[in-house]
């Protein structure tokens, strides 16, 4: 199963991830967006990290290889696992994404992976979607999904009801 851990302090990944036992963690972003409850970019850092720590050392930990924290953390550290990274912009990831193109009703992508590519479509708005679908196409490669079925299970992706969904107000404005 999915399970989400979020942290609002030190340790809390560490206690959600005894119970959960993951196998698999993805660590999407670390920015500065954390700083409110963490006060200081390093300790959010650490607070996400503590997800690599609870993990096997036969686990997969998939990043967010767009994001420098991310790299500058892997970088700095070695963890006995295997590290799968996802990217918009750097080919050399395991997962990337190319030929990003946004229009007001989609978003689509050719996703690359193992000499493999599909090209995804996905009736969601905002381009940071990409990112968030690369986190999921990875992770869905390393449960044994293929690339195809992947792109085929993208196409019934909706947005949540009233959210991120396109409206057309007076004189052809857009919402």
């Amino acid at each position: 199963f999915v399970a989400e851990m979020g942290a609002y302090r030190q340790g809390d990944i560490t206690e959600i991830a005894q119970v959960v036992q993951p196998s698999v963690g993805i660590i999407t972003s670390l920015g500065y967006e954390h700083l409110s409850l963490f006060g200081t970019i390093e300790s959010a850092i650490e607070a996400e990290f503590e997800l690599a720590s609870a993990l096997p050392s036969s686990g997969i930990l998939i990043v967010n290889w767009d994001n420098q924290y991310i790299q500058d953390k892997l970088q700095a550290t070695s963890y006995k696992l295997k590290i799968v990274r996802y990217s918009c912009k750097d080919t050399t990831a395991d997962v990337y994404a190319q030929h990003i193109t946004q229009t007001p009703e989609e978003l689509s992508f050719d996703v690359y992976y193992k000499k493999q590519h599909a090209h995804l479509s996905l009736a969601l708005l905002g381009k940071h979607n990409v990112s968030n679908m690369l986190a999921a196409t990875a992770g869905a490669l390393l449960m044994g999904m293929k690339l195809n079925d992947i792109a085929k299970a993208a196409l019934t992706i909706e947005p949540l009801a009233r959210t991120m969904r396109l409206r057309r107000g007076i004189n052809n404005l857009v919402i």
